[in-house]
């Protein structure tokens, strides 16, 4: 699960710097900057300072409204948001031509903003109104107005996009973005004043890879039939993994399950989800002749998953099954 913090300085100062990502994930409406750039909001200057990282040298002055406050760019980096706390507004700066290309009236005293993941919506603390307006990023204007506590300042989007923390008074408002209203207020220390995420850690998947055989001879065709067991130790469940046998030198397979190929001195099996603390088995053969007296090991070895093992000790098993005669073979 992803951790919040809530602090009382540094992490959410009114005067933001925010990095402009690099044109290269999401659609752009424009021509988003190649070269990250900073956008810095310069409240006694109503201005805001476009700060190119490469060289750290100011680009472009871009005018704005009365004591800008809060910057936030959209993921695309298309645009750039700009609360002005002393106007009442919020500024859209164009990022490609450094232009502000519309201004939408919020509340009273806007402080604190933040973009959704997606990019869909812009979440404005109204600190003087005590309420979050929420600003469409398609039609940039205002489709709700939430109320929340005293004097909210910072805004800041759940890595899910689901929900927005706001710092207020001696609380935290947590806004449903689908719904756009609060669904839990936490209370915190005296005055809140910035909130962040910390990353959750990545998913991983530990698999413990066994190689169990068992022979079937007197009959007709002899056979050795070897199981591939991948088991899910966790933490989390298995979306896809492969392991591939190794198979003595003049062996061949048959009888291959679903989801398993042959090639010459291989079985490469793929096997689908595994919940945690199961297991999934597939199946082989290996005929027995007259050459295949003596010893038949086959080892088993993960030579892909997801998410990632991080555990490489159980990823490989062998089995081996010693035939007398093919009329005898026993198997370990």
């Amino acid at each position: 699960m992803t951790a919040l913090l809530a602090a009382g300085a540094l992490l959410g100062s009114g005067f933001v710097a925010v990095a402009v990502p690099a044109a290269t994930a999401a659609p752009v409406r424009a021509a988003a900057p190649v070269a990250p750039v900073a956008y810095i909001a310069n409240s006694e200057s109503d201005n805001v300072s476009v700060v190119d990282t490469a060289t750290d040298a100011v680009t472009a002055t871009v005018p704005v409204g009365d004591v800008p406050s809060g910057v936030a760019v959209t993921p695309d980096g298309g645009r750039a948001y700009v609360t002005n706390r002393g106007a009442g507004s919020v500024s859209v700066i164009d990022t490609a031509s450094n232009t502000v290309t519309a201004t939408v009236p919020v509340g009273d005293g806007p402080f604190g903003v933040a973009v959704t993941p997606t990019g869909g919506s812009v979440y404005v603390t109204n600190f003087l109104s005590g309420s979050v307006s929420v600003i469409d990023t398609a039609t940039n204007t205002v489709t709700a107005t939430v109320p929340v506590g005293s004097l909210p300042n910072s805004a800041t989007a759940a890595p899910g996009g689901d929900r927005v923390y706001v710092s207020s008074g001696a609380a935290v408002s947590v806004i449903d973005t689908a719904s756009n209203t609060v669904t839990a207020t936490v209370p915190v220390g005296s005055g809140p004043y910035a909130v962040a995420f910390a990353p959750a850690a990545a998913a991983s998947a530990d698999i413990d890879v066994d190689v169990t055989a068992r022979p079937s001879v007197g009959i007709l065709v002899p056979y050795l039939t070897y199981t591939l067991t991948a088991r899910d130790l966790g933490p989390s469940a298995v979306t896809t993994a492969t392991v591939t046998a190794t198979l003595p030198p003049g062996a061949t397979a048959t009888g291959l399950s679903p989801g398993c190929t042959t090639t010459t001195g291989t079985v490469t099996c793929v096997y689908g989800a595994i919940a945690t603390g199961a297991s999934a088995s597939k199946t082989f053969r290996v005929p027995l002749h007259l050459l295949s007296l003596g010893t038949v090991k086959v080892i088993g070895t993960r030579t892909a998953s997801s998410p990632a093992d991080p555990n490489p000790a159980n990823d490989s098993a062998s089995a081996t099954c010693t035939v007398v005669s093919i009329l005898l073979a026993t198997c370990t």
